[in-house]
């Protein structure tokens, strides 16, 4: 399998691009200068005191994503079961009495728009908390890049509700043809938090497997051997969480982003020697049935059925390489995350794939 490369500058062009292209901006504002409608097929917000106004004088009403619409739902304690079974002018009294009485009707929110470039027109992409923090995918990439300089980009997915890239040296093989990278994911929608972490790269096949901790004999960032990562910045103490990777929420400000990354990225080595430590150690280690394990690892990594026959699909043509080895289990749903397109799905496979090293 061939995957083409691409330069760390390239894609970050790209997402310049796509950014002059979709033109984002966010409308922090109180719930209750929202009204709420709807039609067959699309939902929509006008903001009530809106000084771009329509061609015929009228306020202009803001069509919503899906995504958002269920963001706003669950803001207002509205079931989103009941906008496909009430009728739209019942739904619409509710949901606007809501906006304009509940709980939320005072409280700030941020509202995230961006380009349609069918319509020309903005959308409703998100309806945010007042606390959540926009890093969007520019941002995070301009704080990244003094770190990967002259790296190559295996992959790159800018999805609706998230994003996902991969970018290894490749000047800088491991033993056993393993290339270190990073991995590297951010949701400007709210689906997932900001997330840096090492990956290995198997040439042969294009594979990717995310790194992960062990605790003993290392000592990543006073890492504890549970779900978490302590440090103190700037003499207050922030926490961060690690499954895999270094996670970080869109609150706080971004000079607290710019100092994880710089944790995150210093932390590369431990995870790369842990896991390649852990590669080696499961070329040896058989597993009595495969498909069963298999099974296991799907379901504790909370795989779609459709993500497991991916794995069970791939196990013919990895077990040619790795027989029944829990690092062949592994590169089974590494090599099956190449069936899929979209970000979340693909990286839900590789996760799985470093569960299997950690838990076989």
């Amino acid at each position: 399998m061939v995957t083409e490369m691409k330069t760390w500058d390239s894609v970050r062009e790209r997402a310049a691009l796509l950014n002059t292209i979709k033109k984002p901006y966010d409308h922090r504002s109180p719930v209750a200068r929202y009204m709420y409608s709807r039609d067959l097929s699309s939902s929509f917000l006008t903001r009530l005191t809106d000084y771009r106004l329509g061609e015929d004088g009228q306020l202009t009403p803001f069509p919503m994503t899906r995504h958002a619409e269920g963001q706003l739902m669950t803001k207002l304690k509205y079931p989103r079961q009941l906008l496909e079974r009430l009728p739209q002018n019942n739904t619409m009294v509710d949901v606007n009495w809501l906006i304009q009485h509940g709980e939320e009707a005072d409280r700030n929110a941020l509202f995230r728009y961006e380009m349609d470039t069918v319509s020309e027109s903005h959308v409703i992409r998100a309806v945010m908390g007042p606390m959540y923090q926009p890093i969007d995918d520019m941002d995070l990439l301009m704080h990244i890049d003094p770190y990967l300089k002259g790296a190559q980009v295996v992959y790159d997915g800018f999805g609706e509700h998230s994003t996902h890239l991969t970018a290894i040296w490749p000047d800088n093989p491991l033993e056993g043809g393993l290339v270190p990278g990073i991995h590297i994911a951010n949701s400007e929608v709210g689906m997932r938090s900001i997330s840096l972490g090492a990956v290995l790269y198997r040439e042969t096949c294009a594979n990717i497997l995310p790194g992960y901790y062990d605790a003993e004999g290392h000592d990543a960032m006073n890492y504890d051997g549970g779900m978490t990562i302590k440090a103190r910045l700037n003499k207050r103490g922030y926490m961060g969480q690690v499954s895999n990777q270094w996670r970080f929420r869109h609150v706080g400000k971004e000079e607290r982003l710019i100092e994880w990354i710089k944790l995150a990225m210093d932390d590369l080595t431990v995870q790369w020697d842990t896991t390649v430590a852990k590669w080696n150690a499961g070329l040896t280690k058989l597993v009595e049935d495969p498909l069963e394990a298999i099974a296991s690892v799907s379901r504790s990594a909370s795989l779609t059925q459709e993500q497991l026959q991916a794995a069970l699909d791939s196990w013919a043509e990895t077990r040619l390489d790795f027989g029944s080895s829990s690092t062949g289990i592994a590169n089974t749903f590494t090599l099956g995350a190449q069936q899929f397109a979209n970000p979340e799905q693909r990286y839900g496979m590789q996760h799985a794939g470093s569960l299997a090293l950690a838990t076989l």
